[in-house]
């Protein structure tokens, strides 16, 4: 469940949403099934609590994840593609060495 909310959180910061925006859309979820399930409806407030604390505290690592992220990004010297690349030894001279057995 916990990668389920953090992959949401995640994927609303990307499309630009940085408060919270789970709990209508939890209510609604609890809504249908509450009287499905006698436990739903028993505990909402608790399920409500604990999803807005599992976003609260993802975002603000979210937020702070990415920007350690960019200022590492800004501190290197090689791009991020050169680091990846297959060609990444040759771009960086470690191609060029050859032992002679």
């Amino acid at each position: 469940m916990r990668r389920l909310i953090r992959r949401a959180v995640r994927e609303g910061y990307k499309l630009g949403t940085s408060k919270a925006f789970m709990t209508p859309i939890i209510a609604k979820v609890i809504e249908k099934f509450e009287n499905i399930y006698e436990s739903v409806k028993i505990n909402k407030a608790e399920i409500i609590a604990a999803l807005e604390k599992e976003e609260r505290q993802f975002s603000s690592t979210l937020e702070n994840g990415l920007k350690e992220f960019d200022k590492l990004l800004k501190t290197r010297t090689q791009t991020i593609s050169e680091k990846t690349s297959p060609l990444a030894p040759l771009l960086t001279g470690e191609g060029d060495r050859t032992e002679i057995s």
